[in-house]
């Protein structure tokens, strides 16, 4: 967390070892999230000048004021997690990998200019490959493409967007390979015949009658539970969630199971879709928020942070767009080139 200045790096972090405020306290009143400021597993050549000071701790705690490139900061280191020595024997693999492919970049490198220049020069993609280490191959290219080079972002960007007029260049992939496409032609989508497809055809029908049975099901079902009904007296297994939170995710559960039950009444029922079927929710108490813990004070502070620095945003805004509506602007273009030729003139 970085502070604008040494004083108040200093202050908070008197108060955190007084145990008046916390580290999280310091992140939310500066109207961050815990996200924004984690760095997530770090080596002591990745913190710069301020390696030393985070590695000095010998258990989780905040650092004194240590400095960065953006100011004075503190971290607060969560875990420590002992260094790992591996033998030659068990990296060797990894090693040599890593040294082909570097060689492999500098050679890709070094060919760069004579394909660029091959292509410019009108070559053909058959003649770059006859005259360079590049592989000439034709695909069929279309949703269920399976060949290596369809697996590049890269490509298929190209490959979406390409036209038979257009010029062959040389693109990059992002392991450091280098491409050129060319498109030899289109073939419009054409329906399979149906004796090939006729169980993928059953198999999605029997599927989709299965799952609109079902949703009847639901529907009776959460009626008989509006009616006074219980869930097991109607067959089905009940798994019961208490104290959930508005913001908790339940396993085995889709995430809108949480929302569905925020938003019923005790006694009511809904039905929740998932990638199986269908879950019948049913909300039997509300519990008032405690807005006086902790994590209730931290969302407010934060909330109310957010909403004055809106509000600050806004009345800028507004307060530029009347100046810019109401005020004749004009530029002596003369005067402009005139200054920048006693710049220009009297610059070292």
């Amino acid at each position: 967390l970085v502070f604008p200045d040494d004083a108040a790096a200093a202050a908070a972090k008197a108060a955190i070892d007084a145990g008046t405020d916390s580290f999280d306290n310091q992140v939310t009143a500066r109207g961050l999230m815990l996200d924004d400021v984690d760095l997530g597993e770090v080596a002591l050549a990745d913190l710069g000048d301020a390696g030393s000071m985070v590695f000095g701790l010998t258990e989780p705690g905040v650092t004194a004021p240590a400095p960065t490139s953006l100011g004075p900061a503190l971290f607060r280191v969560s875990a420590i997690l002992q260094a790992q020595a591996q033998s030659l024997d068990d990296v060797k693999d990894d090693i040599r990998q890593e040294i082909a492919l570097v060689l492999a970049g500098r050679e890709i490198d070094a060919q760069m200019d004579e394909i660029e220049d091959l292509l410019a020069g009108g070559a053909t993609l058959e003649e770059v490959a006859a005259e360079t280490n590049l592989d000439l191959g034709t695909i069929a290219f279309n949703a269920l493409s399976t060949d290596t080079i369809v697996g590049y972002e890269e490509f298929q960007s190209l490959a979406a967007t390409i036209t038979q007029d257009a010029f062959p260049e040389l693109a990059g992939l992002s392991d450091g390979g280098v491409f050129a496409a060319r498109l030899d032609g289109e073939t419009n989508a054409q329906l399979r015949p149906f004796a090939d497809v006729r169980d993928d055809v059953e198999a999605a029908w029997l599927a989709a009658e299965q799952r609109a049975a079902l949703r009847i099901q639901a529907d009776a079902l959460v009626e008989q539970i509006k009616a006074g009904d219980s869930l097991p007296t109607l067959g089905l297994t009940e798994q019961i969630e208490e104290d959930a939170l508005r913001t908790d995710f339940l396993d085995n559960a889709p995430p809108a199971l949480v929302s569905t039950a925020f938003d019923l009444t005790p006694g009511d029922a809904a039905i929740v879709e998932d990638v199986d079927g269908f879950i019948v929710v049913k909300l039997d108490t509300i519990h008032a928020a405690n807005l006086d813990s902790e994590e209730a004070q931290a969302l407010l502070d934060l909330a109310n942070q957010r909403l004055a620095n809106g509000l600050q945003s806004d009345v800028f805004n507004s307060f530029a767009q009347a100046v810019q509506t109401n005020t004749n602007i004009q530029i002596d273009t003369n005067v402009v080139q005139s200054v920048n030729s006693q710049v220009r003139g009297t610059g070292r």
